[in-house]
């Protein structure tokens, strides 16, 4: 018991912590490529960098000042009409060498392309 109380008062101090907003996008598009906007935070007392990950790939990467805000601007694929086109954006910290501890914040964006007739 008192491992793990010891194990519980470490943690919060070892983690590092970062924001995204908003958890889930739901938007209806006219187009196969949909803008879409995350804003990132980072809530550490100290500089911070993040990778911007959509669907598992590494698209780039920024840093943020403690208490710093950036809005991240994505361009996603819809895939098909008449069908919910399900993403999943990820940031992800950049530990520095020798940190061990990673934070991952993921949204949802779901993207629906109807058929439009003339």
């Amino acid at each position: 018991m008192k491992k793990l109380l010891a194990l519980a008062l470490l943690v919060p101090a070892l983690a590092q912590a970062h924001s995204q907003t908003p958890r889930e996008i739901k938007k209806y598009v006219a187009t196969e490529r949909a803008d879409v906007a995350l804003d990132v935070t980072n809530l550490n007392t100290y500089v911070q960098s993040y990778e911007v990950i959509v669907e598992g790939k590494v698209l780039g990467s920024f840093t943020l000042s403690p208490d710093e805000s950036k809005k991240i601007h994505l361009n996603l694929k819809v895939e098909g009409f008449d069908r919910w086109t399900n993403k999943i954006v990820a940031t992800r910290s950049i530990p520095d060498k020798g940190d061990a501890v990673r934070t991952e914040v993921q949204s949802l964006i779901r993207l629906y392309r109807p058929t439009i007739k003339g």
